[in-house]
């Protein structure tokens, strides 16, 4: 906290990388760093911090940009057509008009529907880069 301090605002980055929750067998699905930042030398990290450091837009924003190069076209193809935003999202609702306010609040997606195969994309999607 003292080092992140020492930066002028909008211009510093906590860059921190920890441990997934553990599964039910009691390992982790994705290990941290361990204090060695072995993560900057795995999926361009570095120059996309040296990037965000240096960008105008300020470093949290340029980060979370770079992160849709991550991101496979089928994948972005579901999410694009899903919608970004809540107010999007609202035109799938079938509540009593897209309100949410129905004591109901779930409701079963058809398996043949545009929705469900976009979901279905994305959560099937693999990311471009091998798992370490």
């Amino acid at each position: 906290e003292q080092l992140m301090q020492t930066g002028m605002p909008n211009r510093t980055l906590l860059y921190y990388t920890g441990n997934s929750g553990p599964m039910p067998c009691g390992r982790l699905t994705r290990v941290g760093d361990m204090h060695n930042m072995e993560s900057l030398l795995h999926y361009g990290t570095l120059p996309r911090l040296v990037d965000s450091a240096l960008s105008p837009a300020g470093p949290e924003m340029c980060l979370l940009e770079s992160w849709r190069d991550r991101i496979t076209d089928q994948r972005l193809v579901g999410e694009q057509h899903l919608g970004l935003t809540p107010e999007l999202l609202k035109r799938f609702w079938v509540s009593n008009g897209q309100k949410g306010l129905d004591d109901r609040k779930l409701f079963e997606v058809p398996r043949d529907s545009p929705e469900f195969e976009q979901v279905i994309a994305i959560f099937k999607s693999q990311p471009r880069e091998p798992p370490m």
